[in-house]
């Protein structure tokens, strides 16, 4: 009678936990998207689709979103999008070196590869650059960074654009 028990017990618990790891797997599976050919026209354009903004505009022409104003710091957010200015105190003649937005999805590799080509080399100079998740590419004229991370409660995506000084200031690293 035992046996039986616990025969009945471990095939409830083993197909509960089957199912379970595959509707886990099929959650992770769903949240990675391809990159869309708009999105790497756009980082080649020095921007983001719909963005108020692009890499070399002055603060002054950088349009506002429902009345909400530039305010006079260094990163400013307008809509989703953060806006780094060349200056650490930025004036209206100040100009955008980098754009950063976060995605609630990961984009693929092979998609980021397919459209922007393949990868840079970098060295990093505090070892803060976390190599599993963080790529770097040259977009154009302007370069991006694209910075992935996922867990059981959490998946997101971050790009920026930028120059080549700017992303490389912001990840404390130098492309070889």
């Amino acid at each position: 009678m035992k046996k039986i028990l616990l025969a009945i017990i471990l095939i409830i618990s083993g197909t509960f936990m089957t199912s379970a790891f595959l509707n886990m797997n099929l959650q992770a599976e769903a949240k990675e998207k391809s990159m869309s050919s708009k999105l790497a026209k756009n980082l080649k354009k020095g921007t983001f689709p719909d963005a108020y903004g692009k890499i070399g505009l002055l603060k002054k022409n950088l349009k506002s979103h429902n009345g909400l104003l530039v305010t006079p710091f260094i990163e400013d957010t307008i809509g989703d999008d953060y806006y780094v200015f060349n200056s650490s105190n930025p004036t209206p003649n100040s100009k955008i070196i980098l754009i950063e937005r976060s995605y609630t999805y990961l984009i693929s590799s092979s998609s980021i590869k397919k459209k922007l080509g393949k990868e840079l080399k970098y060295y990093s100079l505090s070892n803060s650059v976390q190599e599993n998740r963080t790529s770097f590419y040259k977009a154009g004229k302007y370069y991006v960074s694209i910075y992935k991370f996922s867990s059981i409660s959490d998946t997101y995506t971050i790009l920026q654009v930028g120059t080549k000084k700017a992303i490389m200031h912001s990840y404390d690293v130098i492309f070889y």
